[in-house]
């Protein structure tokens, strides 16, 4: 069941969560901290009622961690980030009415200032890159997390980090060494890192979510990003992309 509230609930500490970030989950080199003390605010749509409330439960026990709602299905999610406008929304991409990756689609687009953490059973490739093409600032498996560690990773994407597991990370970069023998590397003078690059922009990521992946700083990115284009002598990331997939460099998905 659907759950709003317009003002925050009492909140009753029973004991203080670990703040530590489990050891399997890379963020951007952005600077990004989880800053202590600091309200956040989020939504949660997952259609499971068991997740739904196991989530609540946990953020009803953290202090600067506050649940607007929750919903069983993404029309209804939309409506409360639509109402609420929440620093972190926590989605499920089979959420019905939509889909959750969908729901980041339109939460990208008209409320850009929401991070997005997809919470899933499932982490393949290609479905993580279609969760980040969506505009996600996080992509957690749920067998393998902490409830209570996603307390720390819903302040971190609240405060600007992008966040994958090492193993998630891990076959995305295997991919991009396999596709650097299609990498035009000598007709265009890229360097292996530009490489790397050059096929993250082809599958339509951000130079945030590139920083993740790569486990650099965004700076760097956007260094490695005007080399790109001075190289291959094109104007924008559109184009870019195009000269990734036309070499085969972008993933198939």
């Amino acid at each position: 069941m659907s759950q709003t509230s317009s003002t925050p609930p009492r909140t009753v500490t029973l004991r203080p969560w670990p703040r530590a970030l489990p050891a399997d989950v890379l963020t951007s080199a952005n600077g990004a901290s989880a800053p202590k003390g600091r309200l956040v605010r989020l939504v949660i749509g997952e259609h499971d009622w068991f997740v739904r409330e196991a989530l609540a439960s946990v953020f009803s026990r953290v202090s600067d961690l506050h649940l607007l709602g929750n919903a069983d299905n993404a029309e209804r999610a939309f409506e409360l980030v639509d109402h609420f406008d929440p620093e972190v929304v926590i989605v499920d991409p089979h959420l019905p009415e939509m889909g959750g990756l969908e729901l980041a689609r339109r939460l990208r687009d008209l409320h850009p200032r929401t991070a997005v953490i997809v919470i899933t059973s499932s982490q393949s490739e290609a479905e993580v890159i279609e969760a980040l093409q969506a505009g996600v600032s996080g992509y957690v498996v749920a067998q393998r997390s902490d409830p209570l560690r996603i307390c720390e990773m819903v302040r971190l994407v609240a405060s600007g980090a992008t966040l994958l597991t090492a193993k998630i990370a891990g076959e995305i970069l295997g991919r991009l060494a396999r596709a650097g023998a299609c990498c035009p590397a000598e007709e265009y003078a890229l360097t292996p890192r530009e490489c790397e690059v050059l096929a993250l922009i082809g599958d339509g990521l951000s130079n945030r979510q590139i920083a993740a992946l790569l486990f650099i700083a965004e700076r760097s990115v956007k260094n490695h990003a005007r080399n790109i284009f001075l190289k291959l002598d094109v104007a924008n990331r559109t184009s870019a992309a195009i000269v990734a997939r036309s070499h085969g460099l972008a993933g198939k998905h």
